[in-house]
């Protein structure tokens, strides 16, 4: 993979993707834009980032993949209001704010490992759009 196609993957990323976390290394999340950068600097991390790009992979560890997703849903939440958002079907039935969900998602409840794993799924969506 080259700048070139950083470059192609980047500005094909919705707007507002291109400053929200998608790949985590040794603990820190780095966005599509500070990807290009470093890229664009030829750092040995903007190689190992640009690896990972091609590769479709969001961190090296499950964990770290986890941590993402939760960093990614903090940011998208913190945004929104504090009304209810989604309600559930469950028995009994349950309406959540932001600040409730992001409790579950901290917690990684039932709830809040679906809405981890939706955030992973659509992470490796953007990553995706690399390769085509």
């Amino acid at each position: 993979m080259t700048l070139t196609v950083i470059r192609r993957w980047f500005d094909r990323l919705p707007n507002i993707e291109k400053d929200m976390p998608i790949v985590i290394v040794n603990g820190v999340a780095y966005t599509p834009r500070m990807i290009l950068h470093e890229v664009m600097r030829g750092s040995p991390l903007g190689q190992r980032l640009q690896m990972m790009v091609e590769a479709g992979s969001l961190g090296t560890t499950l964990q770290q993949e986890i941590q993402l997703a939760k960093i990614r849903l903090r940011e998208i939440l913190k945004r929104m209001p504090e009304q209810p958002l989604i309600a559930t079907l469950m028995i009994p039935p349950k309406v959540y704010t932001p600040s409730q969900l992001l409790r579950e998602i901290e917690a990684q409840t039932q709830v809040g490992m679906q809405w981890i794993q939706a955030e992973l799924q659509h992470a490796r969506r953007l990553l995706a759009l690399a390769r085509r």
